[in-house]
């Protein structure tokens, strides 16, 4: 008895080569992770070396923006010194402290 076309067989596949990758899934929202907590961190801990709270109303301001605008969000609410760039080295450590 032979298989029908869609039925499985024992045989081998006749190419042996990977499949490529057709899709990759990033988590952007949550979905897997939940990494809003730790960025609520460090947020606070930027404002707080510069004597500020990281509240609510800035959070909202910053939600959903590309990281040069959230900073610049934040530099604006605050008249911080700092310039985005400064602001996002300094974020990425204080990332990178709080989840190793």
């Amino acid at each position: 008895m032979t298989a029908s076309a869609g039925e499985p067989t024992d045989r081998p596949d006749p190419d042996p080569t990977p499949t490529p990758i057709r899709a990759v899934v990033f988590d952007m929202d949550g979905l897997m992770f939940n990494s809003e907590e730790i960025y609520d961190i460090v947020g606070q801990t930027l404002l707080e070396r510069r004597g500020y709270r990281f509240t609510k109303k800035l959070k909202d301001a910053m939600m959903g923006l590309k990281p040069q605008y959230t900073f610049e969000v934040m530099i604006k609410m605050h008249d911080l010194a700092d310039d985005w760039q400064s602001l996002q080295i300094e974020s990425n450590a204080v990332f990178l402290d709080n989840i190793t």
